[in-house]
């Protein structure tokens, strides 16, 4: 057990007591272990939840559903190779997921984190992250050309595929998952409306919901999103709200950490971080 999920455990019984679970829970994943994932959508139903796809909530978040009950929309950010490895629970637990996916890993078979990751770990990743378009683009196409990596991203085929899937629903991330806020207007268009172009034109089906990549975006990217789909997910740690705003979806990130997972569905990593920070 990781010291985060022991601090978890310990956070989680401390205030669950207390709080009230939300009455709509929204979560995401990236690629994580099947047992991980197990383990959280086990917790979800033992606790009432009901898993709905991701119309449901928008029409939750929009007043259009008006419904009784704790309700759990579950998305994947990335599509990842790993996920098709989900897809026998998701099918024992009968359990609609959204998966994001960016158009050019399909293609290359990586994420350029991934080379980031593999030259100089998380803080090499987030100086990238802060490069302009230019600088950015260059030295990525630089590590490309100098490193081979084993596929990590779903291919065309497979993306194709599980789109057919009953309980599969495709969503846009962007064209090659940059920091969006980065990106020139001349080529915003072709990560947004572009991408969502061609995911249609794989699946042959209409992609209607995206998700920011890095979460990052400002109105600029906003209004494009709004003119593109029907709804739209961020990376905030939070619990969607009714006639809140439907292309800034909250979502709680899950890791492989089951009991720091719990920690934050209740609130206690945001409730006790001020007294952990201060030690």
């Amino acid at each position: 057990m990781t010291i985060r999920n022991i601090i978890g455990f310990s956070l989680y019984h401390i205030v669950r007591p207390f709080v009230k679970l939300p009455d709509v829970l929204s979560l995401y994943f990236h690629n994580p272990a099947p047992e991980a994932f197990e383990s959280i959508v086990k917790w979800a139903i033992s606790e009432g939840y009901e898993f709905r796809d991701v119309d449901s909530l928008r029409r939750c978040v929009t007043c259009e559903e008006m419904r009784k009950g704790k309700m759990a929309v579950v998305t994947f950010d990335d599509a990842w190779q790993t996920n098709l490895d989900l897809l026998p629970m998701i099918e024992k637990y009968n359990v609609p997921v959204a998966i994001f996916a960016p158009v050019e890993p399909l293609i290359t078979g990586n994420y350029w984190w991934e080379y980031v990751g593999k030259k100089g770990g998380v803080s090499l990743q987030n100086v990238f992250k802060e490069y302009d378009e230019v600088t950015f683009n260059t030295e990525c196409a630089k590590l490309r050309r100098t490193m081979t990596l084993d596929r990590s991203a779903m291919t065309i085929e497979q993306l194709k595929r599980v789109s057919e899937h009953p309980l599969v629903t495709i969503g846009c991330h962007s064209y090659t998952h940059p920091i969006l806020t980065k990106v020139s207007d001349a080529n915003l268009e072709r990560e947004i409306k572009g991408a969502k172009q061609r995911l249609e034109e794989i699946t042959g089906r209409e992609v209607t919901t995206f998700s920011y990549p890095n979460g990052s975006f400002t109105e600029r990217e906003a209004k494009m999103v709004r003119e593109t789909f029907g709804c739209a997910f961020t990376v905030v740690q939070d619990s969607p709200r009714k006639g809140g705003d439907v292309f800034a979806i909250p979502r709680f990130a899950m890791t492989n950490d089951f009991w720091s997972n719990l920690a934050k569905i209740v609130g206690a990593w945001r409730v006790m971080s001020p007294f952990i920070k201060s030690k």
